[in-house]
């Protein structure tokens, strides 16, 4: 149903409708070895596994039909822990969480939900920060993106056939939806603009900040964000 890869590029996340997570190593492949060795597995979810994201410090998120978000602390695994989730599941969702996405400084994590909603959790206090509601269809994913300085932005994508805009540091909307997809939106990923890397590091203002999106119109639309 998912992937994700780490940040360093070292492992592997999949997700699948077995209710299980499991992790591989993702290293370069040789004469000798396919690459893809298995690391670990990871059992908590009572649903099908559909989101999955990875943060600081290799921490893994995961989303489910079982309504909820799930953290493990992988490098615990690692080190032969037998649980390596990290604290109680994030529940407030009413319906499945179908993507799932943490800010670039790894202390903010946004889910998107069916039930229409986007949620900001604080990941060191495992708490919601905000609940976001706009979007008249389920939502099927969320980027982060950088607002310049200290700001956190976010981008949710929905079946409603917009992606909407937020501003997580106000918590508040920013701007217009934008509208030009004619089927659901099916992912989106954001990307640095010109000028610097990842946003919400303090990383400064960029030239632009682009999106890609994905719709069942069978078309991958890119938009440039002056911000």
């Amino acid at each position: 149903k998912t992937v994700a890869m780490s940040g360093e590029g070292e492992l592997l996340a999949s997700g699948s409708t077995d209710k299980v997570i499991q992790l591989w190593f993702a290293a370069a492949p040789s004469a000798a070895d396919s690459g893809w060795r298995h690391h670990s597995s990871l059992s908590g979810h009572t649903g099908s596994v559909v989101a999955l994201a990875f943060g600081a410090n290799n921490l893994l998120a995961s989303g489910s039909y079982d309504r909820t978000i799930r953290l493990w602390n992988v490098k615990s695994r690692e080190n032969g822990a037998k649980n390596a989730e990290d604290g109680a599941p994030l529940r407030g969702h009413a319906h499945w969480v179908m993507g799932l996405s943490f800010s670039d400084d790894g202390a903010l994590l946004a889910s998107a939900s069916y039930d229409r909603s986007v949620r900001v959790w604080d990941v060191t206090q495992r708490r919601p920060l905000h609940v976001f509601n706009g979007h008249t269809d389920r939502v099927t994913s969320v980027s982060f993106f950088g607002g310049g300085g200290d700001a956190h932005m976010l981008a949710s994508g929905s079946y409603d056939k917009q992606i909407r805009l937020w501003n997580v540091t106000t918590g508040s909307a920013s701007g217009e939806p934008l509208a030009r997809h004619a089927g659901e939106i099916k992912s989106i990923c954001a990307g640095p603009g010109e000028g610097g890397g990842g946003g919400g590091r303090g990383s400064g203002r960029r030239e632009g900040q682009y999106i890609a999106s994905t719709g069942s119109d069978k078309k991958v639309l890119l938009w440039r964000l002056d911000i």
